[in-house]
């Protein structure tokens, strides 16, 4: 495809972005959480900083506060004394820090 060709694709297609920026700052945050993981000091605390990294990133994909969910996750965890079915504890289930428009 030549630059005309391109050019003219995104001219008629309103879904089309001019450029890529939206997905680089994604990927920027997956660089940026490798490299911070380098230092976490040994394989079990970089485990331990992955699923927080993921919890947080489950959050905000869910348009939900980080901090709210996670004092909801641990709320819940005490309230049930640690009996708790883990998928009640997604992001899409909690009631409190939505982020919304």
């Amino acid at each position: 495809m030549n630059a005309f060709d391109a050019l003219r694709r995104f001219v008629f297609d309103g879904r089309l972005e001019i450029d890529n920026n939206p997905i680089e700052r994604c990927m920027r945050l997956i660089a940026l959480a490798k490299k911070n993981s380098i230092g976490a000091g040994s394989h079990e605390a970089a485990q331990v900083w992955a699923i927080f990294y993921t919890l947080i990133e489950s959050a905000r994909l869910n348009r939900v506060n980080p901090r709210a969910y996670l004092n909801w996750v641990v709320e819940q965890i005490e309230r049930s004394g640690g009996e708790i079915d883990h998928a009640t504890l997604m992001p899409w289930n909690c009631p409190v820090g939505r982020l919304d428009d």
